[in-house]
């Protein structure tokens, strides 16, 4: 196992997995925001405190997704075991396929999957910079779960 940061894993490189796993790392960094916005519905805790802690959360949890999605392979998942509903989890995963079910305990299940890029894919290409640069795109929507790569 390896010790790293989960919103920077310059330990791995990319396309280097086929699943991750999570269980409580996600919910680690949006435990203030949902501590906050239950204080808030009964009245013990200020609006813009849960606003500076749902800005916290949604910056953190975007780069640890960032990462997530930079090194799993494309066809990879992320697999994230959280004990918050999916009303609170999925606007963060925007970018994502999810499917979910109940688990033990009230918890949720999470399966994961990459969207970025999977409606198309472009790809740049110089033909001969003496003649003049010249910039061939091509869209390929034949193939959904292809991600961009530069």
């Amino acid at each position: 196992y390896h010790i790293a940061d989960a919103t920077n894993m310059e330990l791995f490189q990319h396309d280097c997995t086929d699943i991750i796993v999570d269980k409580g790392c996600l919910d680690a960094m949006v435990t203030a925001w949902d501590h906050a916005r239950l204080l808030a519905s009964r009245g013990r805790c200020e609006q813009s405190l849960v606003n500076g802690h749902e800005v916290s959360a949604r910056i953190e949890v975007g780069r640890f997704l960032n990462e997530c999605e930079r090194i799993l392979h494309e066809d990879g998942m992320l697999l994230i075991y959280s004990y918050e509903e999916p009303a609170a989890r999925l606007p963060f995963f925007s970018r994502w396929r999810v499917e979910y079910k109940t688990v033990e305990n009230g918890c949720y299940l999470y399966v994961c999957r990459a969207l970025v890029a999977s409606l198309l894919r472009v790809v740049l290409h110089v033909d001969d910079f003496e003649a003049g640069p010249s910039v061939r795109i091509s869209i390929d929507l034949s193939r959904p779960a292809e991600r961009l790569r530069a």
